[in-house]
């Protein structure tokens, strides 16, 4: 009985210290993480952040979106570096929004008509294609309405326009928005956080130039913000990102105005173009993840981004984008966002347009080869990681 008690006790010894041994190689183990500063866990690409959801990849992988980059004025992209800065925290992961079908519906004219009696037509007009047609009597004014695409176009000629002297950014925003509410024309999600204005000048053919030394009239492109990510804590807010179009300078829905120095007059006299594609997103979102900015920065270096803007610094950026031979584009991590960008139209054929997708915007300056002067650019690159992808774009 006492042999057997004793075998017992060394047992029970002996597994103590075998724990006292584990205990301590761990903590060792933590202090020399600490010290080097390398975090010992799961792969970084791979970290579970209990603040998000999971991804859950709804719509399975999904098309790479295939964007025309513009060209720079040379086959490669060039030399791309960046600051010493770092790169912005982003959540892990993202929703993507499935694009509805373009349809008519039963009350589609309806809404075109009273649309262009908003805008002083009379009830004639005519149709081609689905798209209803209406012109003034002069010939200065027309308005078209695609009833299955929801596209919206108004332009007028003004005889002449005179120098602006309101620099009231908000308000040229917040009358744009009004003009579309007047114009019985639904917003979907357009704010005032994700939009800008460019004041201009409007020649007689109807081109804008940004580089004057007087405007007389101010180009607002409403772009959306809608949820990227809702967090499943409440430590965090929700994120909402830019939604824009595949043209840097142009929004969503694009209105040129003239002067509204007289803000209680009828705003919708303030109009001279509109244009917008109104687009609608499904219920169901799904959640992707996404590769950090450092990751999308190494794809970007290996030219797998799109060239979204360039053009010289103090330029006008409202004509035609030029080609410009870039020695070097030097990114600026402080300026590095995420953003969706809607397609043009939903082709059923074109299988990316389908889906609302996420993207990095890489911004910076760049200096030109041959004139030696600064550049302003903007690349974007696809924000999922590769595996959220198919293998190819259809």
């Amino acid at each position: 009985m006492a042999t057997q008690l004793k075998k017992t006790t060394k047992q029970v010894k002996r597994m103590i210290i075998y724990f006292l041994v584990f205990v301590i190689v761990v903590l060792f183990i933590d202090w020399l993480s600490k010290q080097s500063g390398v975090i010992v866990g799961p792969d970084p690409g791979n970290e579970y952040d209990p603040n998000y959801p999971t991804a859950n990849n709804i719509f399975q992988q999904i098309p790479k979106p295939d964007l025309n980059s513009l060209n720079s004025g040379s086959q490669n992209i060039g030399l791309i570096s960046k600051t010493t800065a770092k790169f912005p925290e982003f959540p892990p992961v993202i929703y993507v929004y499935k694009i509805k079908p373009e349809r008519e519906y039963l009350d589609d004219a309806e809404k075109g008509k009273a649309t262009a009696t908003a805008l002083g037509f009379s009830g004639d007009y005519s149709v081609l294609n689905n798209v209803m047609n209406w012109e003034s009597e002069d010939g200065t004014k027309t308005f078209t309405f695609d009833r299955f695409q929801k596209y919206y176009k108004y332009k007028s000629s003004p005889d002449q326009l005179i120098e602006m002297t309101n620099s009231d950014q908000t308000f040229a925003i917040q009358r744009a928005l009004s003009i579309l509410d007047r114009l019985s024309i639904k917003k979907n999600n357009l704010d005032t956080e994700s939009s800008r204005i460019d004041f201009a000048f409007r020649a007689n053919d109807g081109s804008l130039t940004s580089k004057t030394d007087k405007y007389n009239c101010v180009k607002v492109s409403l772009n959306k913000y809608i949820k990227a990510i809702e967090p499943v804590t409440n430590s965090i807010p929700d994120t909402f990102i830019d939604t824009r179009k595949y043209s840097y300078y142009d929004g969503i829905a694009t209105l040129v105005l003239k002067e509204y120095a007289n803000k209680t007059q009828d705003m919708l006299q303030d109009l001279i173009e509109l244009e917008y594609k109104a687009l609608e997103y499904e219920e169901d979102v799904g959640i992707y993840k996404l590769q950090t900015p450092d990751q999308a920065f190494q794809e970007l270096q290996k030219n797998n981004g799109y060239l979204y803007r360039l053009h010289l610094v103090g330029d006008n950026y409202l004509t035609q984008q030029q080609q410009l031979q870039i020695a070097e584009y030097k990114v600026d991590p402080n300026l590095t966002k995420l953003i969706y960008i809607e397609p043009q139209t939903r082709d059923s054929q074109v299988l990316w347009t389908n889906f609302l997708q996420p993207f990095y915007l890489f911004e910076g300056t760049g200096r030109t080869t041959n004139t030696n002067k600064d550049a302003a650019f903007s690349f974007l690159v696809p924000a999922l990681v590769s595996s959220a992808y198919t293998s190819s774009t259809p």
